[in-house]
């Protein structure tokens, strides 16, 4: 087996297999509550995943790890540029090969990762509770409105005030809500109105990427939070290195208004899309020639104000017969960060 090993400055230990050209991505420290369908679209955007597996059980520092399998070393080095400092070991799954008999015979997924692992089960108590379950016997889903509705997802989060001229100039009455992530859900009177919103792309292309019927199962991936950045230099703190960070951390949004124009500077706010298995808080580790800084992030308690949301997406509130998808009940202040 031709291979090549190579210790890259970044704590990488890569090994590539050219004959077979799949490479695995080992991520250790992962929160209990990580699932695999989180771990697959969170690595998906870096190319072809062709399997993911996660450990069943605790380890010893009470986390878990994962493997993910690329098709092609390509792939894997997308990760790599973009995990930043995240504790990720590659290598060809290819290596753990036994032969007996002269029969090659390759070993399951599991007997090769768990082999010499130091595992335990998770204790029972205050710290791991148990699922609990719940009966709907008797109880009548509410589908209809679902039947009426549809899902975009924003290309970038901004107001979707073109879409709502072009509905209010044809005499459509609709209602919107935010649903995660870039997630927008439309209602209307009727499944006809609905299709014929998802079917004419030339009013939603300009500000959504896709338009598709609503489904009972949408899970966001996501979650818009307000992060606070501790422990910046002065020199360093503007708006593109607050940025730079939230890009790090997630996917930025904006810089809160009294940090850009530097109205205080012990702590900085950055609006986020952040993982929701993501932990928090975190610190960050940031180079700067020789030298280097630590800041601190913290996950903001509560949820961004749902008054500042509506009016920084331009969410209308209109009632589409007997249902109101927003939330008109939030006693919620309206201020310009969202939640101070």
């Amino acid at each position: 087996m031709s291979e090549r090993v190579r210790e890259r400055s970044s704590g990488f230990r890569e090994t590539r297999d050219f004959r077979v050209g799949l490479v695995s991505i080992f991520v250790d420290n992962l929160n209990p509550k990580v699932d695999v369908r989180c771990l697959w679209d969170v690595f998906k955007v870096f190319g072809r995943v062709r399997h993911v597996f996660l450990s069943s059980k605790v380890s010893v520092r009470r986390s878990k790890f994962a493997f993910i399998r690329f098709q092609t070393v390509d792939e894997a080095s997308k990760v790599a540029k973009s995990t930043h400092g995240m504790l990720v070991y590659w290598w060809a799954i290819v290596s753990k090969v036994e032969f007996q008999n002269n029969i090659k015979e390759k070993k399951s997924y599991l007997e090769v990762v768990s082999e010499g692992l130091s595992v335990r089960k998770e204790r029972e108590g205050d710290d791991y509770k148990k699922t609990i379950s719940m009966s709907v016997e008797g109880l009548t889903p509410d589908e209809d409105w679902l039947k009426r509705s549809a899902v975009g997802v924003l290309k970038a989060f901004f107001k979707v005030s073109e879409v709502n001229q072009g509905l209010a100039s044809r005499g459509i009455p609709f209602s919107t809500s935010y649903l995660g992530d870039k997630s927008i859900i439309w209602l209307f009177n009727s499944e006809d109105v609905r299709d014929s919103f998802i079917n004419n792309k030339l009013l939603w292309k300009n500000c959504f990427s896709s338009m598709t019927k609503s489904c009972d199962f949408i899970t966001p991936q996501a979650r818009l939070a307000w992060l606070a950045c501790m422990g910046v230099p002065l020199k360093w703190w503007s708006n593109s290195f607050f940025m730079r960070l939230g890009w790090i951390i997630g996917e930025p949004l904006l810089v809160e208004e009294n940090t850009r124009l530097r109205k205080r500077c012990d702590k900085g706010r950055i609006l986020a899309f952040i993982p929701y298995n993501q932990s928090w808080p975190q610190k960050v580790k940031v180079a700067n020639g020789r030298r280097s800084f630590t800041v601190s992030v913290m996950e903001e308690v509560g949820p961004v104000d749902v008054h500042w949301l509506y009016s920084f997406l331009d969410l209308k509130e209109k009632k589409i017969g007997k249902v109101v998808l927003s939330d008109t009940n939030s006693n919620s202040e309206r201020d310009e960060a969202g939640n101070e």
